[in-house]
């Protein structure tokens, strides 16, 4: 149990030093009914404090490798994300 305590630990380590951490999921992470530029305003919100953010990379890699499919990681929304992982796993055309 000891082992797999750390394993999770590492997985996570990196969040400690995130940008984000303790502001408000809101800001990452679209309210039932959101579209259009106030989902646009709320991304690049969230972006800007990705900018900066020294667990960047952990962050978005965690997020792809993970298939998160809401909420900005990374500095990345969930539209990029989707991008990057349809770009990786093309679908084979129907015969």
């Amino acid at each position: 149990m000891k082992r797999h305590f750390s394993a999770l630990l590492e997985i996570w380590s990196w969040q400690g030093s995130a940008a984000c951490r303790g502001l408000d999921s809101t800001i990452f992470y679209s309210p039932p009914g959101e579209r259009g530029q106030a989902k646009i305003r709320r991304d690049r919100k969230a972006q800007r404090i990705c900018s900066d953010c020294t667990v960047r990379a952990q962050c978005a890699d965690f997020a792809l490798r993970h298939g998160e499919r809401f909420g900005v990681w990374g500095g990345m929304s969930e539209k990029e994300r989707s991008e990057i992982l349809d770009a990786s796993h093309p679908r084979t055309p129907p015969t």
